[in-house]
């Protein structure tokens, strides 16, 4: 699995620690910022990486809020995002939504939340089973 992160400037801050974060746990991380400019374009960059493997990678977005990059990010067919402010989403989200994009908002959390959500989000597992159907109503929107 790799994990695509991407950030807005006013959140590269908790971006940088959530990578070195990511690096210490042996996560394959690729940094998707630079040149970017705005929420829209971090997710967009962020997107387009994980829809080359969305069964498997995972993407980041930091944003101010999360709100900017969550909606960006879920007009996107085969996107499955959540914006984050708790551990406990973080993981339902992969358990039952079998999200593979989170939103973050910087002036949300703190370092040690957004670190808390970054793990239970890439080491959760999705659950399947009675689950599926409400991911298979998802992916038929899509289309």
């Amino acid at each position: 699995m790799k994990v695509f992160v991407g950030a807005v400037q006013e959140a590269v801050y908790l971006k940088e620690k959530l990578v070195d974060w990511m690096k210490e746990n042996e996560f394959d991380v690729v940094d998707v910022t630079e040149g970017k400019k705005n929420f829209f374009e971090v997710s967009e960059a962020v997107v387009k990486e994980v829809l080359k493997n969305k069964d498997e990678d995972r993407g980041i977005i930091i944003d101010e809020t999360g709100a900017g990059a969550f909606m960006c990010a879920s007009k996107h067919n085969g996107i499955i995002c959540a914006q984050l402010n708790d551990e406990h989403s973080a993981k339902m989200t992969r358990d039952h939504n079998n999200a593979n994009v989170i939103a973050i908002g910087c002036r949300v959390v703190g370092i040690t939340v957004a670190i808390g959500i970054t793990e239970r989000f890439l080491k959760g597992k999705y659950s399947a089973g009675r689950h599926k159907i409400r991911i298979d109503m998802l992916d038929r929107m899509g289309e």
